[in-house]
């Protein structure tokens, strides 16, 4: 089974040495987010510095390591699921729409704590206490602390762009 998680998840893991940073890196279902989830995280990495307690440049070293647990779906893969995934829940919430859409074409159910998801029929939800409760985990292979884990697969780090999903074009973001 594939779940596709969105960002609020993986701030949540971020925020906190939880349950659900410890649910990503040991559950046994393949992890899968859309890519401009990296970008997105991006944009709340001055919230999570200030609700987890970490310096900017810790904060960065953790994405890119809770990343390491997660299978990156470019938007190419997921583009032709994108108006079926509006259809279902674009009125309700349009930011949930690309989720959706990588949800559809990875054949994967969502892992989300947004109730907005269960508008649709078209994939199973999952909330964190679901997710608890129906899979099972990998086991410690060290001391403890979230490097105990293996990760899943090699990652290289998403390259920090800015994206328009529905155009297909990419941007560099300006640096200062």
């Amino acid at each position: 089974m594939k779940l596709v998680i969105d960002a609020n998840v993986v701030i949540s893991a971020l925020i906190a040495d939880s349950k659900t940073r410890e649910l990503i890196v040991t559950l046994e279902p393949d992890l899968l987010t859309p890519a401009f989830v990296y970008d997105e995280i991006e944009n709340y990495e001055d919230l999570i510095v200030e609700k987890s307690g970490m310096e900017l440049d810790r904060v960065e070293q953790f994405i890119d390591l809770l990343f390491q647990y997660l299978e990156i779906v470019p938007a190419d893969d997921f583009y032709p699921a994108i108006e079926r995934a509006d259809d279902a829940i674009g009125d309700t919430d349009p930011d949930d729409v690309l989720y959706l859409a990588c949800a559809i074409a990875q054949d994967a159910a969502i892992w989300s704590d947004d109730t907005d998801f269960d508008e649709q029929r078209l994939v199973e939800v999952y909330s964190t206490s679901d997710v608890i409760d129906s899979f099972d985990t990998l086991q410690p292979v060290g001391p403890s602390s979230v490097s105990k884990y293996r990760p899943r697969m090699q990652h290289v780090a998403a390259p920090r762009v800015r994206f328009d999903y529905y155009s297909l074009q990419a941007t560099k973001p300006a640096h200062n």
